[in-house]
């Protein structure tokens, strides 16, 4: 992949869920465990995460460790021979439309995180999945909420490649039916050299973000599309 595609995969994982204070590392197969960033957390102003965090109930009311939680994660062989692990860089940029309003992390805390991301052999298409596990049902519907309003607006500003840059959005649209969550919806984007699709979903105490970013001139003929592997997740966390 690219230096370029990888940061602007990078902060469009983090933009949508604002995910801040976790350093990653990846485990071979497209997931990634999150550990404390510690005084880097600290420093940038931040809440940090352990890893090691005690089990959390998820969607349907039963317990999730930090394991399983990891092994929900979509992986290449989940959706065939177009993909591979990529790095999982998570940073902390606010959401677009309310660039003035601090990181959702920042705003909510989560019990529980994990999350993967992934790239196309040509490496010209990324993709990547964030989960979230939060207090009760309530505090993810606010959090749920909370991005679809970061996100609704005609055009904000991303920082993709180091420089803050336009990006324009269309309408949101409600996905719950497609891809089988408690309530989803997904936006399309696009910047100067990039087209991005987030769908954004959530399952009782759990929010997830599939997101989906390519050069504009890149040919995703033969992957799946956003919508599929969104379904594909959901359906494997709902499994797992």
């Amino acid at each position: 992949m690219t230096s370029r595609l990888r940061g602007a995969i990078a902060v469009l994982i983090a933009v949508p869920l604002a995910l801040a204070g976790c350093s990653s590392s990846t485990s071979g197969k497209g997931e990634t465990t999150n550990t404390p960033a510690g005084s880097a957390a600290s420093s940038a102003g931040f809440p940090s995460s352990s890893a090691a965090a005690p089990s959390s109930s998820a969607a349907g009311g039963e317990t999730v460790t930090q394991a399983e939680a990891n092994a929900a994660l979509l992986t290449p062989a989940d959706l065939g021979s177009g993909f591979i692990a990529a790095q999982f860089s998570p940073g902390s940029d606010p959401l677009p439309c309310t660039p003035n309003d601090p990181p959702l992390e920042q705003q909510f805390d989560s019990t529980l995180q994990a999350g993967t991301a992934m790239t196309t052999q040509s490496q010209d298409v990324g993709l990547s999945e964030e989960l979230r596990v939060y207090a009760d049902p309530d505090t993810a519907a606010q959090v749920f909420g909370a991005a679809k309003h970061g996100l609704d607006c005609k055009s904000g500003k991303l920082n993709l490649t180091g420089t803050a840059e336009t990006v324009t959005f269309s309408d949101e649209q409600d996905v719950t039916a497609d891809v089988g969550a408690e309530s989803a919806v997904a936006v399309q984007a696009t910047s100067a050299k990039y087209r991005i699709v987030l769908v954004g979903c959530k399952l009782g105490r759990l929010v997830v973000l599939f997101s989906f970013l390519g050069d504009k001139g890149a040919d995703t003929s033969k992957l799946p599309s956003p919508i599929v592997i969104a379904q594909k997740g959901v359906a494997k966390i709902k499994n797992s």
